[in-house]
């Protein structure tokens, strides 16, 4: 077993010491002392092993058709796929543990929340990390392999661009929609072994007071954000169906990227499509449902992608301001 060297602040490995001992990480100026350990004790730490009693998840599930590649606004040169990889980098970001100051965290525990990413095109996938395994990791797990945004944002791009393995001439919605569910339903059970993750556990539940009845209602801590930029158009002609619409509370949210009055007729159905399949606010009693059609609408999907790996609501009426930048 080869001895490493983990920053304690960070967890960063380096596989020889520093000269000064100390990580090489900014934000570790000063505390991010080196410690050493047996290679076999990382493999255990930061492995795709559950090792918490109780979780939350976030799927977030992304359109990879080519369609993403054109540009989102008419005076601007950003593709829709550049968009929103920036906007879900900066929101998954917005959660990473300041080391410099312990009373500044947004999230108290980023080791117990789990965010999966899926893909599609003709199909849908998990999409791979750089380890080659699914793409399922905790916000600690993305932060020590992403330290900065700019890291993650250029994983996703790639990811669903140039290194995607899907056909990508279609959109079939439906295929997304069915393997969300499926891992949703694994991580309620408390089994997502499927996907590469070992260990038992169960979902985090929170409470929520529904509008106007004052019911009180439990919650998984789990969502669903599905986004595009076209109507559901598959390769097999199955038509559009919506798995979570059974649930007696739909953890699903939908964002419409393009114009709902647009004179291309795919575009429109698009629109209408993401919105029929919205869930329904328990808090609010508003639809799940994000357009975003102009650069200042475009300013809340950083807010959107925050709140859902949050899991903190369901609809623009729960979306709470960005926060100020670190």
């Amino acid at each position: 077993m080869a001895t490493k060297y983990r920053c304690v602040e960070c967890g960063k490995i380096y596989d020889q010491m520093r000269q000064d001992g100390f990580c090489s990480n900014s934000v570790c100026y000063g505390v991010g002392l080196l410690e050493s350990f047996e290679d076999s004790d990382s493999e255990s730490k930061f492995s795709n092993s559950v090792s918490a009693d109780e979780i939350g998840l976030c799927v977030l599930v992304c359109d990879a058709s080519g369609s993403m590649e054109s540009h989102a606004f008419s005076e601007n040169p950003a593709s829709r796929i550049q968009l929103v990889a920036n906007a879900a980098a900066a929101g998954i970001s917005d959660y990473y543990r300041d080391a410099t100051d312990k009373k500044a965290q947004i999230f108290s525990k980023p080791e117990q929340a789990y965010i999966a990413i899926v893909g599609f095109g003709e199909t849908a996938s998990i999409i791979q990390g750089n380890d080659g395994k699914p793409f399922i990791k905790t916000l600690d797990q993305i932060q020590q392999e992403f330290p900065q945004r700019e890291d993650l944002s250029d994983f996703l791009h790639s990811s669903l661009t140039k290194l995607c393995p899907l056909n990508r001439k279609y959109t079939d919605i439906t295929k997304a929609l069915v393997l969300a569910k499926e891992i949703q339903d694994a991580a309620l059970k408390g089994d997502l072994s499927a996907y590469g993750i070992s260990g038992s556990f169960k979902v985090m539940e929170h409470d929520i007071v529904e509008k106007n009845s004052n019911n009180l209602l439990t919650v998984p801590n789990t969502r669903v954000l599905i986004y595009s930029d076209g109507g559901h158009n598959p390769g097999d002609g199955t038509s559009l169906s919506n798995p979570f619409e059974s649930e007696s509370l739909s953890t699903l949210m939908t964002v419409f990227l393009g114009n709902p009055d647009s004179t291309d007729l795919n575009e429109r159905k698009g629109a209408d499509e993401m919105k029929s399949l919205a869930c329904l606010c328990p808090i609010h009693k508003i639809v799940g449902y994000y357009l975003i059609d102009s650069p200042q609408r475009y300013a809340k999907l950083r807010g959107i992608f925050r709140m859902a790996s949050g899991a903190s609501g369901f609809c623009p009426g729960c979306l709470a301001p960005p926060p100020k930048e670190r």
